[in-house]
């Protein structure tokens, strides 16, 4: 009996022994993030995450694989084939589409707010701290921020791409869906995913496309404009809504319009050639070739040929109102108040007096920003500023008034002088509604007559309504005459407004740089090859 429980007990024994020597088993399976494939010929994967840890396996292309953490710009994985895990550089794995609905696996780069919304004034939702692992489902249309989720808080929310590093692609995955834009100038679009392949073209900024396809670092596009396709590296693709405004596809005898001032109209592509003249903004043309930068087009009003730096046309089916052309005998008018009128097209000439608005001219000729003008009132000849002269129908001017013509006084107190200016002795102050009739004009003044009194002298024009209709006189029409001491204090001083002078305004000339655009380059990529 004493010996049957010795076997027992040594039984017991040396089943804890052996339960003791088997590995546990985890209180429940990790949920992976994702699964995916080894997108290089040879992948090693290693006991940390960095080239300096051991290597665990080597892995072939196609090999699948789950994905439990993103750390830094590597991924912690196991192999189901094997059963053995690891971590593997990001870049050289491919997530399946049909494990995870997103763009991307992403780690933030620094400490970051998480938004509501896919802007910088929308409210924080949490601070992310750097080096953590994210999903990244799309990128706002508008801002570009990526919608993501943060695998550490399983919380989502926007964040800027600035703060953000992709890790590894889903694949086939577009941020936004499939459109995008080209977001530099003269980009190469080549037949195949490198720059061994040919170039089809260049590509303009903004110029809309279709996100087909992906192949290592190059996107395979279809243009917008034409249905065309081919190859982009990613650097020069933004993903998201196009652009506000996408390049126009130019072809021959697309409408324009020159969009600055004084633009050279040259006799080649280049600097280099003679200016045939300056082009005012909103010439109309059409654009009948391109060379480099520069297009060849053809002007609206004459019929001539020459080119234009691409810069300053805009293409357009509709081109705005375009500046008028001058030729001798073009009417116009004055379009603000006291312009000088100057005997040369500077304003180092002598004025020859004011102008005021509305007054009705011929525009004889053009001296830089100077016009030639002649008077339709007096057919005297001058010069006026380009900017305060609007060409076309003449305004309707204010009517000269008639000599003879019946008024009153429209305020109180205002100063009846001995002459048209304020530096003229006042006779006295003329109450509101005071009757009088208009003897003549002598710039802003009013030379009248007092129907009460039969006195005559100057009043300033802005204080005189002309009717024809006298309204009821006010009791005394008679002129508060002025004391020889202190005035009342009951009398309100009126003054004329000052005269406004003109400035001289100088508007530079509009140079067209010599713009050398740089080839673009294809950056060298440096990542850890998928064997170290």
């Amino acid at each position: 009996m004493k010996r049957k429980a010795l076997k027992v007990l040594s039984a017991l024994l040396c089943a804890a022994l052996l339960t003791a020597a088997m590995p546990l088993e985890r209180a429940h399976a990790e949920t992976a993030l994702a699964t995916g494939s080894v997108n290089s010929a040879t992948l090693n994967m290693r006991n940390g995450a960095g080239t300096g840890n051991a290597i665990v396996d080597t892995l072939t292309r196609n090999t699948a694989v789950n994905v439990y953490e993103v750390s830094g710009s590597w991924l912690r994985i196991d192999v189901p084939s094997t059963g053995k895990g690891g971590y593997v550089y990001g870049k050289y794995i491919s997530i399946d589409a049909s494990s995870l609905s997103a763009y991307a696996l992403g780690v933030t780069t620094g400490k970051v707010h998480l938004r509501k919304e896919a802007t910088s004034r929308s409210d924080s939702l949490a601070i992310v701290e750097s080096n953590l692992g994210v999903t990244i489902y799309s990128a706002d249309g508008t801002t570009g921020w990526y919608k993501v989720k943060v695998h550490a808080t399983s919380q989502e929310g926007y964040i800027s791409p600035r703060y953000v590093k992709v890790v590894c692609k889903v694949s086939g995955a577009a941020a936004s869906g499939t459109t995008g834009y080209i977001n530099a100038t003269r980009v190469n679009f080549r037949t195949g995913p490198s720059t061994s392949y040919t170039s089809q073209g260049k590509l303009d900024k903004n110029t809309a496309q279709a996100v087909t396809g992906t192949n290592g670092n190059w996107y395979k596009v279809t243009l917008t404009s034409n249905g065309k396709s081919g190859y982009v590296y990613k650097t020069y693709v933004t993903i998201g809504a196009t652009s506000d405004t996408p390049a126009p596809v130019v072809t021959s005898n697309s409408s324009g319009y020159i969009n600055a001032t004084r633009v050279n109209f040259r006799t080649g592509p280049s600097t280099s050639y003679t200016s045939q003249g300056k082009l005012d903004k909103n010439t109309a043309l059409t654009v009948t070739g391109t060379t480099g930068n520069w297009y060849q087009v053809t002007l609206s009003s004459t019929g001539k040929s020459g080119y234009v730096y691409k810069t300053y046309v805009t293409i357009s089916a509709t081109a705005p109102t375009p500046t008028p052309v001058i030729t001798g005998g073009t009417a116009g008018y004055i379009n603000a108040t006291r312009v000088n009128f100057r005997t040369g097209p500077s304003t180092r000439y002598t004025s020859q007096g004011r102008l005021d608005k509305n007054t009705a001219l011929t525009v004889t000729g053009t001296s830089g920003n100077w016009y030639q003008v002649t008077l339709s009132s007096t057919g005297k000849s001058g010069y006026v500023y380009k900017t305060y002269v609007t060409l076309g129908a003449a305004a309707t001017p204010a009517p000269a008034p008639a000599s003879g013509a019946p008024g009153y006084i429209n305020a109180n107190g205002v100063n009846f002088r001995t002459g048209p200016s304020t530096s003229y002795k006042s006779n006295g102050r003329l109450s509101k509604n005071t009757a009088l009739t208009l003897l003549g004009i002598s710039g802003s003044w009013y030379k009248v007559k007092i129907t009460s009194t039969g006195k005559n002298g100057y009043v300033f024009a802005k204080y005189v309504t002309l009717t024809a209709a006298t309204p009821s006189p006010s009791p005394s029409n008679t002129p508060t005459p002025v004391p020889s001491a202190t005035p009342s204090p009951s009398f309100v001083i009126i003054t004329p407004a000052p005269a406004v002078t003109t400035p001289a305004v100088t508007t530079p000339a509009v140079t067209t740089p010599a713009v050398t655009t740089p080839a673009v380059t294809t950056p060298a990529v440096t990542t850890p090859d998928p064997g170290e």
